[in-house]
């Protein structure tokens, strides 16, 4: 599992709002949430295979393709 800070680092997606606009147009499954190590606030994990997922999503949008597509 990544947190979206790992998943922004190793696919170049420079915001963690990608990632939620993406999950809720069902593009990428749903992160899981959880208690941060600190204790304090929340903590998105992904799994591994969105950062695939999200690099495929990458070159197809750099191609002109649609997010509905």
């Amino acid at each position: 599992m990544l947190t979206t800070d790992e998943v922004l680092q190793k696919t170049g997606i420079r915001a963690g709002k990608t990632l939620t606009r993406w999950y809720q147009a069902g593009l990428i499954p749903p992160p899981t949430i959880d208690t941060s190590p600190s204790g304090r606030g929340k903590v998105a994990y992904w799994s591994d295979d969105v950062v695939k997922r999200c690099l495929l999503i990458r070159r197809l949008v750099k191609k002109g393709e649609s997010l509905d597509e």
